[in-house]
């Protein structure tokens, strides 16, 4: 199996810190080796000299199967006015923008079925419109609707391609795929004519929604799309386009709104590029945002927790008791105090640290003696497991929630400890429904 092994594509550096394990595993070897469980094979990473953060390493072969579309599908899909909607948008920006003439070279990168193209071909006729996009049946419905259009079965890594021949270029939400970003950018650069221009839309790492999907932790995030390779902010994506490129214009839209009950608008940023004269690179000032990208991460922890509480709230959970001490019991019993989602009638001590233990119900009960306790929430990163099991042993199971997950770290606060970005309840709770399953207090 291929794995590539990526340096930073803004920086360079090899200083990278891993943030969590990427959603592809391979089976544990079997003994003598001694490794138990699944075995990640890629890791989402973090870059200490500037925040950058992408995959790596980059295994293509866990992602072949991503571009075997069925032709039904790309046909149902093309039907969907959220879609053309963001084409509509896309293709009247490029208008604006790209000054095209008559026998200029028009370049979509990851065309998919050429919504986009086939409106920029009503727009500019006299213009080739050349589609490079890897699925098959992509292509083949995207030349029912572009009859003139040039097809390219392929992916930018391994296409060949004339050399300063195209006016525009255009790389719609796919850029996030290259499996070698600066590599792809220094060959976009190469194709453009002198003061072609190149249009991307992209990805950011402090995204609140992709397409009808509310992005509210790591999971969702960087588990989107299993080819996801790389995750920009907004101000470094222009900084590092700087160096390649004259960037000369943005423009950032909505054109989706994730459904209820957790909508959130889908916007997307599209930052115009000119190629300078003779190519001419400016290597940028490259800024370090490593604490601030952490800082957007760690960020979503808090409202990814309030959702899947007030979740529980509303599945008819009244009345808790926490599982735990330390840090994780206190920020959980802090949200669900701050946020008055149900009351706390107490905390359950199954181990040591009965001190702490009093010292946090002194300060968080607040439920009433004798109500009934819909639901206990282990607030553990270590012991979790352990508790879960001594409470199970108390006939408590059915009403235990656990409140942490494996992997994912990153600092929640200054100190030594370190909890993963997943928040506190799994995803699985916002489908859970507990009413019914009580004990007392």
């Amino acid at each position: 199996m291929r794995t590539y092994y990526a340096k930073c594509p803004v920086c360079g550096s090899l200083d990278h810190e891993t943030l969590a394990p990427s959603f592809h595993v391979l089976p544990s070897p079997p003994p003598p080796s001694g490794i138990k469980g699944d075995v990640p094979i890629q890791n989402i990473v973090v870059c200490r000299e500037c925040g950058m953060v992408f995959r790596n390493p980059y295994v293509p072969d866990l992602c072949s199967g991503h571009y075997i579309w069925d032709s039904v599908d790309i046909a149902k899909t093309r039907v969907n006015p959220t879609f053309d909607k963001r084409a509509e948008i896309v293709a009247n920006a490029l208008e604006q923008k790209a000054a095209l003439r008559d026998g200029d070279l028009y370049l979509d990168v990851g065309a998919g079925p050429g919504m986009v193209p086939k409106l920029m071909a009503r727009r500019f006729p006299g213009v080739l419109p050349v589609l490079m996009e890897p699925s098959v049946y992509s292509l083949v419905y995207a030349k029912t609707q572009i009859p003139n259009a040039v097809l390219l079965p392929s992916i930018l890594e391994e296409t060949d391609l004339p050399s300063e021949s195209f006016s525009l270029i255009s790389a719609l939400g796919v850029d996030y795929l290259f499996r070698d970003h600066r590599r792809a950018m220094e060959t976009i650069l190469g194709l453009l004519t002198d003061g072609g221009v190149f249009y991307i839309e992209r990805f950011f790492l402090d995204q609140p929604a992709f397409y009808r999907q509310p992005i509210l932790d790591m999971d969702d995030l960087f588990g989107l799309n299993s080819m996801f390779n790389s995750w920009f902010g907004h101000e470094q994506i222009v900084e590092y386009l700087s160096e390649f490129f004259e960037v000369f214009d943005e423009i950032t839209y909505t054109y989706d709104t994730t459904p209820e009950p957790l909508p959130r608008p889908t916007k997307l940023t599209g930052v115009f590029c000119r190629k300078r004269p003779g190519g001419e690179r400016i290597p940028p000032v490259v800024k370090n945002r490593y604490q601030e990208h952490l800082n957007a991460l760690r960020g979503r922890a808090p409202s990814s927790s309030i959702e899947d509480l007030r979740n529980l709230a509303q599945s008819g959970v009244k009345n808790t008791l926490i599982c735990g001490y330390g840090p994780e019991a206190r920020e959980l019993a802090t949200l669900i105090r701050d946020n008055k989602l149900f009351k706390i009638a107490g905390f359950i001590q199954v181990d040591g640290a009965s001190a702490e233990v009093n010292a946090l119900e002194a300060e968080f009960k607040d439920g009433v003696a004798g109500d009934e306790v819909n639901a206990v929430l282990v607030a553990s990163t270590n012991q979790q497991e352990n508790w879960v099991a001594a409470l199970e042993a108390k006939g408590l199971g059915r009403i235990v929630f656990r409140c942490f997950r494996d992997a994912q770290p990153l600092f929640w606060s200054e100190g030594s400890t370190r909890v993963q970005m997943k928040a506190f309840l799994p995803a699985m709770l916002r489908q859970v429904a507990p009413a019914n399953q009580h004990t007392r207090a």
